[in-house]
C-alpha cells in the first residue's frame, strides 16, 4: 500500500511538471490590470439569436460529451461574442480532447485588448486540463493527480489558490480568474467521475472545492447517485424562498440532466399547480426556467399551463417563456457551467 502511494505522489508530480514545463515554452500574456471579478460579464449582457444558438449548441454537445462536436466547438473559439467563446472552452474541457490543445493554447496566449481576460483565463486552464488528463481518470489516486496537475499547469500552486481567491486585489486580473476558473473546472471534472462511478470524487481535488459556491454545488451534486439528482435538485428548488446567484446555478444543473429530467419537473408543477397556495413565485419561476432550458413538447405544454396563474409575476413568466419556447426557444441565467 505504501509502495502504491508513493508512485501515485511521484507521478502526480512527475505529471504536474510536464505541464509546467509545456507551459514555460509558451508566451506569457500580458495582464498588469488590477484584479477584480472579471471571469463573469455584468448584467446586462444582451446576446443576440446566432450567440444564443451556438451556446444552446455547444451545452447539449458538452452534456452529451459527444466528440462529433469538436469541429462546432473549435469554431466557436472564434465568435465575435466571449460568452460562446467561453462556452465552447468548458464544451472542449469536457470532451477532453488533445485535438483542441495547439488553438486552445493560442487563444490562452493572445494578446490583451482583443480577448477579454475572462476568455484568456479560461483557455489557459483548459490547455492544463487536456494535458493533465489525457484520458478520463479511473481512479480516485489518477483523479486527485489530474487535478493537481492542472491547478500547477494553469500556473498556480494548489496552496496559493485560497489566498487568490479570499484576496484578489492583490494579484493581477488574469492570475485571479484562473485561480476561480481552476476551482470550477475541478469540480465539473468531480462530477463527471462521479458520473463513471468514482466514489465521493470530491476527495481528490487539491483545493477546497467550498472557496466558490458554484464549484461546492457540483461538489455536492457528485455525492448523490446519478438517478437521484433529479429529483434531489427538483426538491431544493420547489423549497426555494427567493431566488439568488447560487439558485440560477441550481437550476442550471437541472438544466444539464437532459430531457430525461422533464417528466419529473412536469410532476412537481403539476403537484404545486394542485396546492398552489404551498408554494410561492421564486419556486415556480425556478422551475418553469428549468423546462425553459431544456425544451421539448411536454416542457412547452407545462409552461402554457401556467399562464393564468393567480401570481402576475408567475403568469407574466410563463407566458414569456411560453411565447420563447413555442419558437424553439431555449434559456438559461447561467452560461459555461
Amino acid at each position: 500500500m505504501r509502495n502504491r502511494t508513493l508512485a501515485g505522489i511521484i507521478g502526480a508530480a512527475i505529471l504536474a511538471a510536464a505541464v509546467a514545463l509545456w507551459w514555460r515554452g509558451q508566451p506569457t500574456p500580458a495582464h498588469s490590470v488590477p484584479s477584480g471579478r472579471t471571469d463573469q460579464f455584468s448584467k446586462p449582457h444582451i446576446l443576440e439569436g446566432d450567440a444564443w444558438v451556438e451556446i444552446v449548441a455547444l451545452t447539449d454537445i458538452g452534456r452529451e460529451r459527444d466528440p462529433a462536436g469538436l469541429a462546432r466547438a473549435l469554431k466557436a473559439l472564434d465568435h465575435r461574442e466571449p460568452l460562446v467563446q467561453l462556452e465552447a472552452l468548458f464544451t472542449i474541457a469536457r470532451l477532453g480532447s488533445r485535438q483542441a490543445l495547439s488553438r486552445v493554447s493560442q487563444l490562452a496566449v493572445a494578446p490583451e485588448g482583443p480577448i477579454p481576460v475572462a476568455v484568456r483565463a479560461a483557455a489557459r486552464v483548459t490547455a492544463a486540463q487536456l494535458l493533465a488528463a489525457p484520458a478520463p481518470a479511473r481512479t480516485l489516486g489518477e483523479l486527485r493527480s489530474q487535478a493537481s496537475a492542472l491547478v500547477e499547469g494553469a500556473g498556480l500552486s494548489p496552496s496559493q489558490v485560497p489566498t487568490i481567491i479570499a484576496r484578489p486585489e492583490r494579484a493581477d486580473k488574469f492570475t485571479a480568474v484562473v485561480a476561480r476558473q481552476s476551482v470550477r473546472q475541478i469540480a465539473d471534472m468531480v462530477l463527471l467521475a462521479a458520473d463513471r462511478g468514482i466514489d465521493r470524487p470530491a476527495a481528490a481535488s487539491p483545493v477546497d472545492l467550498g472557496l466558490l459556491p458554484d464549484a461546492k454545488l457540483k461538489a455536492d451534486l457528485s455525492a448523490v447517485p446519478a438517478r437521484e439528482r433529479v429529483p434531489y435538485l427538483i426538491e431544493s428548488l420547489a423549497r426555494l424562498t427567493h431566488l439568488t446567484r447560487e439558485e440560477d446555478n441550481r437550476i442550471k444543473l437541472l438544466i444539464n440532466q437532459g430531457p430525461s429530467a422533464v417528466p419529473a419537473i412536469v410532476g412537481q408543477l403539476d403537484k404545486m399547480q394542485e396546492n398552489r397556495g404551498q408554494y410561492i413565485e421564486p419556486a415556480c419561476d425556478a422551475l418553469l426556467q428549468a423546462l425553459l432550458g431544456i425544451g421539448g413538447k411536454s416542457a412547452t405544454e407545462c409552461v402554457g399551463r401556467w399562464r393564468d396563474d393567480p401570481d402576475r409575476f408567475v403568469r407574466n413568466y410563463a407566458r414569456d417563456y411560453y411565447k420563447m419556447m413555442s419558437a424553439g426557444g431555449r434559456k438559461w441565467g447561467r452560461l459555461a457551467y
